[in-house]
C-alpha cells in the first residue's frame, strides 16, 4: 500500500496544508512499501516516521523538506532508493535519517541497507498499470 500524502487535507469544512509528517507515523506498518508526497510545502519527515516499514522502489523527497528526523527511514524491510531533490543533504536533516545508529554511516548507503539516494535529482513521474507512481529524470 502507498502512502500517499497529499498538500491538503480537509476537516470541518477547512483547508489545512500538510507541512510535515510526525514521528513515527508510518513506524512498524509493514504494509506501507510506498510513498508519494505529493506537495511542494512539504517541511518535514519525523522522527522513524517510516521506521521498519515495508518501502521500497523510488521515493522523491521534495526539496522543501528542511528536516528529516533520526531514523526515519531506518530498518527498511527492502531495497530502495531516495531521489533527493536538494542540491545537497541539508544540514538541518538528522546525521542518521537512513540509518541504525548500530549500523553503516550514510557515507555508504549501499553497505547495510541497500537503500541509494541522490541528491540533486530533478524528477517527473510515470504511473505502471496500477496507477503508483516511479520517479523519473526530467
Amino acid at each position: 500500500n502507498t502512502a500517499i500524502i497529499p498538500e491538503t487535507i480537509e476537516n470541518n469544512n477547512k483547508q489545512y496544508t500538510v507541512v510535515g509528517i510526525g514521528d513515527q507515523a508510518f513506524e512498524n506498518c509493514s504494509k506501507v512499501d510506498g510513498l508519494v508526497i505529493n506537495s511542494d510545502k512539504m517541511l518535514s519527515i519525523g522522527d522513524r516516521a517510516f521506521y521498519n516499514t515495508g518501502l521500497g522502489g523510488g521515493i522523491v523527497i521534495p526539496q522543501s523538506i528542511t528536516y528529516l528526523g533520526s531514523r526515519a527511514f531506518g530498518e527498511i524491510s527492502k531495497s530502495f532508493a531516495l531521489y533527493i531533490e536538494a542540491e545537497e543533504i541539508p544540514s538541518t536533516w538528522a546525521s542518521d535519517w537512513a540509518f541504525d545508529q548500530y549500523n553503516q554511516s550514510s557515507d555508504d548507503p549501499e553497505a547495510f541497507y541497500e537503500i541509494n539516494y541522490y541528491v540533486g535529482y530533478q524528477v517527473g513521474w510515470e504511473y505502471d498499470e496500477n496507477g503508483i507512481p516511479t520517479p523519473v529524470s526530467k
